[in-house]
């Protein structure tokens, strides 16, 4: 299992990241907005601080989907998760 810190104290399975979104991509993404809506409508999207948002992650996690608001720039983001699964794809191949 490889983890992801999203900012605050939050941190997730990258397992379970089904997308990670720039604020602003998902405000234009008419898709992604809708998902977005509805999560905040369920109550399935959670913040990582009190910080403004920079990015949302989506995941999947026991069949269920949630959204996290990270005060963090999606580029950042997958730039950790992309570097968190080198280390393991590297670990494997020694």
């Amino acid at each position: 299992m490889d983890l992801l810190h999203i900012g605050g104290d939050a941190m997730v399975d990258t397992g379970e990241v089904i997308a990670i979104v720039s604020r602003e991509t998902a405000m234009r993404s008419r898709d992604t907005r809708r998902a977005i809506d509805a999560a905040i409508g369920s109550g399935r999207i959670r913040s990582v601080s009190d910080a403004p948002e920079k990015s949302y992650v989506l995941l999947e996690r026991d069949g269920a989907f949630s959204v996290w608001s990270s005060p963090i720039a999606a580029e950042t983001l997958l730039k950790r998760a992309a570097g968190g699964m080198a280390e393991q794809l590297a670990d494997a191949n020694r």
